[in-house]
């Protein structure tokens, strides 16, 4: 049987069953965006660092000033966080679908705080797949 197009998945067959390993989609744009926000979220983490000695007031509680630095900071770090695991799925991420005689297994490579899946081949009926079509719409010019 001929493929109608290679793909970049690649198959093994092992001793259970067989094991399909799936790069994660490069979507450019939001590689691009999302290091342009990671170098300027680095650039106003070592601005704002500082800031944080001056925070106290005369009685040596913290100042309205500190704790918006303090809620800031803890924001950011939240949202630095979440950009970074997202561009390491991105750029070296890796899906890993295996089928053994019993299960079904699903596990993402290089994804933090991705948690394995694990389906019952008993259980499983139906099945059916879906390519992702990405839309990224710059400049009212959408992918062709």
């Amino acid at each position: 049987m001929e493929r109608p197009y290679s793909s970049i998945a690649t198959h093994y067959e092992t001793p259970t069953g067989y094991s399909i390993i799936v790069p994660a989609k490069k979507h450019l744009p939001i590689i691009i965006i999302f290091s342009l926000w990671l170098v300027g979220w680095i650039q106003s983490i070592i601005f704002f660092a500082p800031t944080l000695e001056n925070s106290s007031d005369n009685t040596g509680g913290l100042s309205f000033e500190g704790i918006f630095f303090i809620v800031w900071l803890m924001l950011s770090m939240a949202a630095g966080l979440f950009v970074m695991k997202t561009l390491m799925w991105y750029l070296i991420g890796k899906e890993i679908i295996t089928i053994d005689r019993e299960q079904i297994s699903i596990a993402r490579k290089n994804d933090i705080l991705f948690r394995h899946k694990i389906y019952d081949l008993q259980e499983a009926k139906k099945f059916h797949v879906e390519e992702e079509h990405f839309e990224f719409v710059f400049w009212n010019q959408g992918n062709s």
